[in-house]
């Protein structure tokens, strides 16, 4: 082969950033050590030069394949592909390519992504390619951003982490053989009834469980850990005999996400088990990141009130939300603001063209400054720098506005002080 063309509840916001943290933190790491590697087979010099700058100016280790002979040491060195690109001529019936590359992912024990690149795009060549083991179909010339988009998501899809799983039975020793040959970490408890305590111990994301067993039955297990919010997401997986299957089956009573064979291969457990494990690691990550977001957008929140005048108002002016700084300010209780239009703050001070401006403005949509002279309720005069920010729906049309002020009385008040005293040593002079 010729190479070298180089959230769970009662959990604290503390702990779920941190447990968030990790997966991305660990992938940041190993990327940071050891690009991705990328193995590139094209039989055309100027192909396989783009392809190579493109992966190399996107940090990636663009290994370079000039001939099709075997794919051995593909999954050979510390490093396993990330992903493979070919761009070949496919014949008809391409068994032997099909051949190799299900050895290759046999032998790197995850799911490489094989992206075909191709100048055909008729159904035949993208089913051809797919046949032969293509896991994506691009056609040529290639898109740099779409090709970088799927190798991004193909990292996404090995774990930074061995997956943790947790089998429940007194048969499951060849089970866990089998995933911690395929890179897992597993544990084995016999007593069923002693998993959720097990479970805070080890935060296993995956169950396997026998469909009998000695303590209680899977499926009952299943349903006080449903009961449970520390637990409820957690995926089930039943190992089962063929007449269990049935007779749930028949009966709608299995409450899990899946159920096998206790007869099962290495090779359907592991990508069965890697599955559920990814998912919801991922809607674990999720929900995180989203307690996280939540929390800093309160925060900011809390920021903005304390500092500006804040209201929102809906499409026709009437005002639907004001901050405490806004009561404050125009000396108006909040409920004698809800419903009302900020016509009521005028002040006389600006011409009927100022207004009509600054509501031509955002009713088009746009963003509107300025700064305004407004009349509190007991009649004395303050004045803000304002923006109004409007919300547009699909067709560009405002829906509401949200506008944000801070008091500038004290700055419009020096500089009328500086103003009379200018004018005063004029009349001196």
């Amino acid at each position: 082969m010729a190479k070298g063309e180089s959230m769970a509840k009662g959990i604290p916001k503390a702990q779920i950033r941190k447990e968030s943290g990790k997966a991305d933190t660990a992938l940041r790491h190993a990327q940071a050590a050891e690009p991705a590697r990328i193995i590139i087979l094209s039989e055309r010099a100027g192909q396989r030069h783009e392809l190579a700058a493109i992966l190399a100016a996107a940090g990636y280790q663009a290994e370079v394949l000039t001939q099709f002979d075997d794919f051995s040491s593909l999954c050979s060195g510390p490093v396993l592909p990330a992903a493979v690109i070919l761009d070949l001529k496919l014949q008809p019936g391409e068994s032997a390519l099909a051949r190799t590359l299900d050895d290759m992912q046999t032998q790197c024990q995850h799911s490489v992504p094989v992206i075909f690149l191709s100048i055909h795009t008729d159904i035949a060549a993208r089913l051809a390619a797919y046949r032969a083991g293509a896991t994506h179909y691009l056609p040529k010339p290639v898109e740099r951003a779409r090709l970088l988009e799927l190798i991004a998501e193909s990292l996404l899809l090995k774990p930074a982490a061995p997956y943790r799983v947790l089998l429940v039975g007194n048969e499951s020793t060849q089970h866990a053989q089998m995933l911690r040959a395929g890179g897992m970490e597993v544990r084995i408890i016999s007593d069923s009834l002693r998993v959720p305590q097990k479970l805070l111990s080890f935060a296993a994301e995956v169950l396997l469980l026998d469909m009998e067993m000695a303590q209680c039955r899977g499926p009952e297990l299943a349903l006080l850990l449903r009961d449970e919010p520390l637990f409820a997401s957690i995926p089930i997986i039943y190992l089962t005999t063929k007449s269990e299957l049935l007779l749930q089956v028949n009966t709608h009573s299995v409450q899990s996400e899946n159920y096998l064979s206790k007869l099962v291969a290495p090779e359907p457990l592991l990508e069965v088990v890697s599955e559920h494990a990814r998912s919801y690691r991922h809607h674990r990550a999720q929900t995180a990141a989203l307690s996280v977001t939540r929390y800093e957008l309160e925060r900011q929140q809390q920021a903005i009130d304390f500092h500006a005048i804040v209201s929102v108002t809906d499409v026709s002016g009437k005002i639907v939300f004001a901050n405490e700084k806004f009561c404050q300010v125009s000396r108006y209780s909040s409920d004698e603001l809800i419903g009302q239009n900020h016509r009521m703050l005028k002040s006389g001070q600006h011409p009927a063209a100022f207004y009509e401006e600054m509501w031509h403005c955002i009713s088009a949509g746009n963003i509107w400054h300025g700064e305004v002279c407004n009349r509190r309720k007991d009649g004395t005069l303050y004045w803000v720098d304002s923006s109004i920010v409007p919300f547009v729906d699909e067709e560009g049309l405002p829906y509401q506005y949200i506008s944000i002020r801070t008091d500038i009385t004290h700055v419009k008040e020096n500089e009328q002080r500086l103003r009379r005293s200018q004018a005063f040593a004029n009349i001196g002079i």
